[in-house]
């Protein structure tokens, strides 16, 4: 087992959206805390994907819609509509350091799924380069897990 735990952010400490909500409320919310992307959840808690500022700017442009119509449309649309295409899939916690590593070339952040599909956090890029980091200044590999000496 690798050390996803070490590096996760918890679920209580990310900042995430519901896929029942309206675009304007995920736009409001993502705003609010200040992100770019996301993660997407089901209310009962799976992972369903993310979502970002440019999938809230090509659904605008492709409304073609403008003033009160638009406003309709962002006030009615739920967040689940704009998640057409699977981006950041999510690993296990007990996925290896090296999986991680492979995913963080092409995602900003991996979700983190339990033994029962649920979202548990996000391990970020920055994160996984420091335990690289750390691994390599120590001197040890830097994939193993302490029990793996």
């Amino acid at each position: 087992m690798g050390n996803v735990a070490y590096i996760l952010k918890p679920k209580q400490d990310v900042a995430y959206i519901f896929d029942h909500i309206t675009v304007r409320q995920a736009l409001e919310r993502m705003r609010h805390k200040g992100y770019t992307e996301v993660p997407v959840l089901h209310s009962d808690g799976r992972y369903v994907g993310t979502v970002s500022e440019g999938d809230f700017l090509w659904f605008i442009l492709d409304s073609g819609l403008e003033g009160d119509s638009l406003s309709q449309l962002l006030r009615s649309t739920p967040v689940s509509s704009l998640l057409h295409r699977r981006r950041n899939p999510p690993a296990r916690i007990t996925a290896p350091m090296e999986e991680l590593l492979a995913q963080s070339v092409t995602q900003n952040f991996i979700p983190i799924l339990d033994d029962r599909d649920m979202f548990i956090g996000i391990v970020v890029r920055g994160d996984i380069i420091k335990y690289y980091a750390r691994s390599q200044a120590q001197g040890a590999p830097p994939a193993r897990s302490a029990s793996a000496s």
